[in-house]
């Protein structure tokens, strides 16, 4: 029986949010944090039914869950626009990745000009409640967590705190000898030779580390290679970085760089992991197993808050590349410094700035990976456009889908929309 009480939701005509189109396509969309919240009333409900049992075939080829009935496929209807909106470049090219790589759910964002052109949301962010996928979801955006390391250690040398070319064994306790040529420049910029500790098969997201633990795992293992000779990713520097911001501010990383970079950049819903707070709109971890769903593992261990802790939606992004165009509290000092490719010891360059992958001309990028979840951004600020992906998927393939986009929006510039409203924008102005 179809569900009485449903959510209606407000898209941009650039794209309908679950793709809805007169003839239906795998389910994407905008939906809601309650979805008893809000009284919907279809213009046809034979049509909304048809719709709906549609995509309940589409959604269970699409999402593996056994059992998808009819009433989470007119939820997943529902949940979209109340206007049926051709499909573009963009919305092709995330269901044909969605179906492909058996992603639940993906937020996409094209800002131009400081305006989000592009707010979308695709799927499902949580497989077990029916939660759509909306521009206000939540995600854990994994690396792309470092920029903020990397800005909050430029900030204090800024301040006369520190320099980047200070000894890690300044700050860190119980470094071994071999580390003693690493600075904090070799760590921002992933020089230091030192082994990333994903790698390190002892160690385990599970467990609540200290830093000592964590450079004991290190120490007994030798460098990969002389620090400054080469590129080589490495999670286990930025955990060090924010120790470093710790002992020099007296502020654990999440504490120091909330108060100074995410809530003066006006990003309300960003915040740094932690496995007990309730996160409202967050999107749910998966990994496809074989024909199914499953959820991924939840937490992380705060010690590593420097290599991948916040998470994020699409306002939050738009807010902070907002705050970068504007250069507060970042200034455009540190973003250059940020951006800038660094050298190795025989002065080639690498790829990787401080924070950023430095893709010349000022343009940069960065990828995230943790357990569910992949992420991606571009962002060239001279033409003052940036695409930014969040996907609840552990499938590979982030970096790639947010350049698509890119050219996906450069073939076909779309035309600024009013803002999508959320659900809970929707039930505020009802209730009022």
């Amino acid at each position: 029986m179809l569900v009485r009480r449903l959510v209606r939701c407000f898209g941009q005509s650039n794209g309908n949010l679950f793709g809805l189109n007169p003839t239906p396509t795998p389910p994407q969309g905008e939906g809601n944090r309650r979805t008893a919240d809000i009284e919907l009333v279809p213009r046809s409900m034979s049509a909304v039914l048809t719709v709906s049992e549609r995509l309940c075939t589409q959604a269970g080829g699409v999402l593996g869950v056994a059992g998808v009935g009819r009433r989470l496929a007119a939820v997943v209807a529902l949940a979209s626009c109340s206007a049926l909106v051709a499909a573009d470049g963009i919305d092709d090219l995330i269901k044909s990745a969605m179906a492909k790589d058996h992603i639940p759910g993906v937020a996409v964002g094209v800002i131009k000009d400081g305006k989000l052109v592009v707010s979308r949301g695709y799927g499902i962010a949580n497989i077990e409640t029916s939660l759509p996928v909306t521009t206000d979801s939540v995600f854990r955006i994994a690396s792309m967590s470092k920029e903020f390391c990397a800005a909050s250690i430029l900030m204090l040398q800024a301040e006369g705190k520190l320099s980047v070319d200070d000894p890690i064994s300044k700050y860190v306790e119980g470094t071994p000898e071999s580390w003693k040529g690493i600075t904090l420049r070799h760590l921002l910029g992933h020089q230091s030779g030192i082994h990333d500790i994903l790698d390190v098969k002892s160690y385990s997201f599970e467990t609540k580390y200290s830093q000592k633990q964590i450079v004991k795992l290190l120490a007994r293992l030798p460098l990969d290679f002389e620090p400054g000779t080469k590129f080589s990713y490495s999670n286990s520097g930025y955990y060090m970085l924010g120790w470093v911001v710790e002992k020099v501010s007296g502020q654990s990383l999440a504490d120091f760089a909330t108060a100074r970079i995410l809530k003066p950049a006006g990003m309300t819903t960003a915040s740094y992991f932690r496995y007990g707070t309730i996160v409202p709109s967050r999107a749910n971890g998966y990994y496809w197993n074989v024909d199914h769903f499953e959820n991924a593992w939840p937490t992380r261990p705060e010690v590593g808050d420097g290599s991948g802790a916040v998470l994020a939606s699409l306002g939050d992004w738009l807010a902070w590349d907002r705050a970068l165009d504007k250069g507060e509290p970042v200034s455009p000092a540190i973003q250059a410094q940020m951006g800038t490719a660094g050298r190795f010891k025989d002065g080639s360059l690498s790829t990787y700035g401080m924070g950023w992958y430095a893709d010349g001309d000022g343009k940069v990028h960065h990828t995230g990976s943790t357990h569910g979840f992949t992420s991606a951004f571009l962002r060239d600020p001279k033409r003052h456009l940036t695409v930014v992906v969040f996907r609840n998927s552990g499938a590979t393939g982030s970096l790639k889908m947010a350049r698509d986009v890119l050219a996906a929006f450069e073939a076909a510039p779309v035309t600024i929309q009013p803002p999508a409203r959320s659900v809970a924008a929707v039930a505020r102005r009802r209730a009022g």
